[in-house]
């Protein structure tokens, strides 16, 4: 939007009550062209007699094809959407490329994941400290699959030497980038070790690349291939839409009961014999939330990186099998968690972004059958979000504004009582889609409100004058909910009969020019506590302009 046009302000004519989340499932297809290839039969009886399965996903074939043919593929699936199968079922197969992949993978107990499960259907897999890594040597019985961390394969001289040598033989496949949103600095997720992956087509110029990732945007997808120099890969993503997800904000009540007991009421009246994750942005809150939900009679446990590595094993165990209901986590948790019954994703305060919401709330309902993720949302939260990417010592000055673009995105997000959820989050990704297609799957579209278009150039401008009015002013800081308040007393003032404009629409309007960052947000602290204070941006200038 440039800013000489008319700022347009989409606001509900009528209110309504939200609808009942709808039921639809997943729909797969495959491209017939995908099976004319010389390998075709042997991989349908890997997926077979190997994975269990009777059908590919859409693109898994083509993707499997690709890596059989010895090229670069770049594969984007939304959570659920099978992108282990892609690289794990050609490892196995004895087709000329046969030989050594190498997957690098974020987190060891993802690792761990994958590696069980593999074993536990005789594919041969190690890890560097398994007993089977003494045959990773020219001349050995290979294993199909070496699983490795991102910080391993950078540091290991031993391993550079093995993979080297296998290299030379002719006996290294490939190499797969699992998350490999992280290697990109407009990465949820950025690792520096992920960044020095750039090697890997510098040190082995002939062994083809699979990265794989379930969130990122364009603007990320670029940048992942631009890194790893594989630039005529083969490219792969599936539809994001999951239409059998619900998808809701609420608005969180000042007091934290009143959000513990819709929590409670939600579970208890939709989901009482459900599992379900329940996300929270500090281990602290995990531990009270958790115990509160037990008090309330239902099974929950917290998850968070400080807890033991066999405690945490376990509770993923029980919650795998159904023995714990609720896991009330930090985002530590769901990376590989391969759970298809997961019926509610609750997010009990505000994600950093757009791409960590949609890979989180996706682990709900990966067999295809409706699931719910609410969001309870509060903006004063995000200012100690806002604190925290701003105080952040060890992140570039580019870096710190792309993350305060994400945080923005998603307040957007949240702050939008009106466009459909799907619509919102599916254009972040470069994914288009209609409201039509949401099918009244989010609180927006259930709502069924009638909506216009309004250009509100002239109010903009009258908040901006105010706003700049009160700052110079007054020597007290201007917070969003002042600003509010005052335009919205002044308005009542001035309206014929006393009758004001509805204060809803005034907060839409101020979050419009906050997203736009005519007005921006300023986090300063009073003791212990983080608050933001409106301030009129440089950009405000040439807006300013325009009339």
């Amino acid at each position: 939007m440039t800013f000489s046009a008319p700022l347009d302000n989409r606001v509900p004519a009528t209110t309504a009550s939200s609808a009942a989340a709808p039921t639809s499932e997943c729909g797969r297809s495959r491209n017939d062209d995908a099976t004319k290839t010389p390998f075709y039969g042997e991989v349908q009886r890997t997926l077979k007699n190997v994975f269990g399965l009777r059908d590919f996903r859409l693109y898994q074939l083509e993707a499997i094809n690709a890596a059989l043919s010895g090229k670069d593929v770049f594969i984007l699936f939304p959570t659920g959407g099978g992108k282990s199968l892609c690289f794990q079922l050609p490892a196995v197969c004895e087709w000329e490329t046969k030989g050594l992949t190498v997957v690098v993978s974020p987190l060891l107990s993802l690792i761990e994941n994958q590696t069980h499960a593999l074993k536990k259907r005789g594919v041969d897999v190690v890890t560097l400290d398994d007993p089977g890594a003494q045959r990773l040597r020219p001349g050995q019985s290979l294993p199909s699959l070496l699983y490795c961390t991102p910080e391993r394969l950078d540091h290991s001289g031993k391993l550079q030497n093995i993979l080297t040598s296998l290299d030379k033989a002719g006996q290294l496949s490939r190499f797969v980038i699992d998350e490999a949103h992280c290697i990109s600095l407009w990465g949820m997720d950025f690792r520096e070790s992920y960044k020095n992956l750039v090697q890997l087509r510098e040190r082995y110029p002939k062994v083809p690349i699979t990265a794989l990732t379930a969130t990122a945007n364009p603007q990320t997808q670029d940048d992942v291939i631009k890194t790893l120099k594989i630039s005529g890969c083969v490219r792969l993503t599936q539809p994001f839409n999951r239409p059998n997800l619900w998808y809701e904000v609420r608005r969180k009540n000042q007091k934290n009961q009143a959000t513990l007991h819709q929590i409670i009421t939600f579970i208890r009246t939709k989901h009482l014999h459900h599992t379900g994750v329940i996300y929270c942005s500090s281990r602290e809150k995990c531990e009270i939330l958790a115990q509160q939900l037990r008090d309330a009679g239902l099974s929950a446990k917290h998850y968070h990186a400080e807890i033991a590595t066999e405690e945490k094993t376990q509770i993923q165990l029980e919650w795998q099998n159904d023995k714990c209901k609720i896991i009330v986590a930090t985002i530590a948790f769901g990376m590989g968690i391969d759970k298809p019954d997961v019926r509610f994703v609750i997010h009990h305060g505000v994600p950093t972004s757009l791409d960590g919401y949609y890979q989180e709330s996706g682990r709900a309902g990966r067999d295809g059958k409706p699931a719910d993720c609410i969001l309870f949302y509060a903006f004063k939260e995000t200012i100690y979000l806002l604190k925290r990417i701003r105080d952040n010592e060890k992140a570039t000055t580019e870096v710190k504004l792309h993350k305060e673009d994400g945080l923005r995105h998603m307040i957007a997000y949240c702050e939008n009582d009106v466009d459909c959820r799907r619509v919102q989050v599916l254009n972040y990704f470069g994914q288009p889609i209609t409201p039509e297609e949401c099918g009244g799957c989010c609180d927006n579209c259930a709502d069924n409100r009638d909506t216009y278009v309004q250009d509100v150039s002239e109010q903009a401008r009258s908040t901006i004058r105010l706003a700049t009015t009160l700052i110079s002013t007054t020597t007290k800081p201007l917070t969003k909910t002042d600003l509010i308040n005052k335009i919205h007393g002044q308005i009542k003032d001035n309206s014929e009969g006393g009758k004001a404009t509805p204060k809803s629409k005034i907060e839409r309007l101020v979050g419009r020019l906050l997203d736009e960052r005519l007005l921006e947000s300023q986090t300063y602290s009073i003791g212990p506590n983080t608050h933001a204070k409106v301030h009129v941006s440089a950009v405000t200038i040439t807006f300013m302009g325009c009339s």
